[in-house]
């Protein structure tokens, strides 16, 4: 997870839970990721809340190996 923020710029991260699969273990992180900047010539609807705010302030990532990395 120390990877996870380093590389995604996420703070306030914990392990949330891991869910068993019959082919697969998975393991989910939450944590509040730092917004990324708005994309130029895109522009979002006015009734949209923005990345990291609201609804969207909780961020979650998903590995079958927390060793190989996160997605």
């Amino acid at each position: 997870m120390k990877a996870l923020v380093n590389e995604k710029k996420v703070s306030n991260i914990k392990l949330w839970g891991k869910i068993k699969g019959s082919k697969a273990d998975y393991f989910i992180a939450e944590g509040v990721a730092e917004p990324a900047g708005e994309e130029e010539g895109v522009a979002a609807p006015e009734d949209m809340e923005p990345k990291g705010t609201g609804v969207n302030k909780l961020t979650y990532w998903a590995t079958n190996s927390p060793i190989q990395g996160w997605t």
